[in-house]
């Protein structure tokens, strides 16, 4: 029983203290490269549900089924690879667009009426 208050305790306060961090260097002038991120949390939900897409189809048995062969060693590098090609598209993606399409459809859902995705 103590175990799991410790625990709650500690991953809350490890939550805030890297929450903290993050918005006081994205405060300082050297947290600048921050900015390369802001496309990925634009499409947020995109992103997400392409992340999830690509890795059912290379964890899954359905796909290449590595996630019963292989250990972090092999995971980490490829959701590194997978959220790098995701800043890169996202980037690519809202210089013609104003939103994700996902964001796009989830916008229209909630206006009830056709949003304008170009950008110009």
């Amino acid at each position: 029983m103590s175990d799991t208050f410790f625990y709650a305790i500690s991953v809350i306060s490890l939550s805030l203290a890297i929450t903290s961090s993050l918005c006081l260097l994205w405060l300082s002038p050297s947290g600048k490269f921050l900015l390369w991120f802001a496309p990925a949390g634009r499409m947020a939900l995109t992103n997400y549900i392409v992340q999830t897409i690509f890795s059912i189809g290379i964890y899954y048995g359905i796909g290449l089924g590595l996630g019963t062969t292989t250990g972090p060693t092999v995971y980490v590098p490829i959701a590194i690879l997978i959220f790098i090609f995701q800043l890169w598209y996202s980037r690519l993606w809202l210089h013609h667009f104003k939103y994700g399409p996902l964001e796009w459809i989830w916008r229209q859902l909630t206006y009830g009426r056709l949003i304008n995705i170009k950008n110009k």
